[in-house]
């Protein structure tokens, strides 16, 4: 691990691939929030994966990505083609451990999402976050989302995220 300025940059133990079930044990690990047990979260990440859980009117295109540090998943982001608003895109999770937050990771994730939208012909594209989650929301407003009201984030061209080249 290098330190470059208060960010941990892992060169080349970092992969990122799209989910497995495998990893949803610890995904839901990662998840375990408000009072939430893993086993709630194991549902719902598995069920989201076999589109049983559905959310409000979405389609059965959606991802999840998955980013390893060691063959050890230290985050996830998850997506959907939604027919809820003028945004067919909707970002449904992005969750990275306590300890490899502001390393890239996050950021990282969020351009493969972007990537898979594009290449679905998506380029509106909204997250839904609770005001408590002020991190959360300070990582999309950083990366160019505007706030829609107090729980609606969106892009207009979520394109423009993708970096250069």
């Amino acid at each position: 691990m290098k330190i470059q300025g208060n960010k941990r940059i892992y060169p080349s133990a970092i992969t990122f691939r799209e989910v497995q079930e495998s990893d949803i044990p610890v995904l839901a690990k990662l998840s375990d929030k408000k009072d939430l047990p893993p086993a709630f979260w194991h549902d719902r990440i598995l069920g989201y994966l076999r589109k049983e859980f559905n959310p409000h009117k979405a389609l059965s295109k959606r991802v999840i990505f998955v980013a390893h540090l060691h063959d050890v998943p230290v985050g996830f982001i998850a997506g959907h083609i939604t027919l809820r608003s003028d945004y067919p895109g909707h970002i449904q999770w992005i969750v990275v451990s306590r300890e490899h937050q502001r390393t890239g990771i996050g950021t990282e994730l969020l351009h493969i999402l972007v990537d898979w939208f594009t290449n679905q012909n998506v380029f509106k594209v909204r997250a839904d976050v609770n005001l408590e989650y002020i991190g959360a929301r300070n990582f999309f407003i950083a990366h160019q989302a505007e706030l829609q009201n107090n729980h609606w984030l969106c892009w207009e061209d979520i394109k423009a995220l993708l970096p250069e080249g």
